[in-house]
């Protein structure tokens, strides 16, 4: 009786021990990491957006047109700037595009870096939605430090046929 009681305490022992491994994990993931959700707040199809980001970087996106054309490319430009211009040679990004209405996959989007800034270019594409709402997922990897920075934010963007 006490050699099952053992094995049950061990058991509560292990499963505890375990779920708080995962909750470390989890913790030592997010750190160096911001993740700005701007879904509601940053529609590139009202206006451009300016964010700042924890190690007092200012992002502003920037859409060349308001109007989004289907099929067509679609300018989306990121400046970073602070108190003192930043370098962007440490900072690489990647770009997605995703609909929030519609399920039409994550797509890869090309993004460029300029001396100043990154742009980025959409072609969001027609599909049996008419007014379609987008997400563009935006990465930054800032590796100016030893301890690496990511930055993860979104914007969205509407089309209609």
């Amino acid at each position: 009786m006490q050699q099952s009681w053992r094995l049950k305490l061990q058991l509560i022992a292990s499963v505890v021990a375990l779920l708080l491994l995962v909750v470390l994990v989890k913790y030592i993931n997010q750190q160096g990491t911001d993740i700005i959700q701007l879904n509601d707040r940053c529609n590139l199809s009202i206006s451009n957006c300016v964010l700042s980001l924890s190690n007092g970087v200012t992002v502003t996106i920037v859409a060349s047109e308001q109007t989004f054309e289907l099929e067509q490319n679609n300018r989306i430009a990121l400046r970073f700037g602070k108190s003192s211009d930043i370098d962007l040679a440490p900072l690489t990004m990647s770009a997605s595009l995703s609909g929030m209405n519609m399920d039409m996959g994550t797509i890869p989007l090309e993004v460029n870096q300029f001396d100043d800034e990154f742009v980025v270019n959409v072609i969001p594409v027609m599909c049996t939605e008419r007014n379609m709402q987008w997400k563009i997922d935006f990465i930054v990897d800032d590796t100016r430090t030893q301890a690496a920075q990511t930055s993860v934010f979104s914007a969205t963007f509407n089309t209609n046929w």
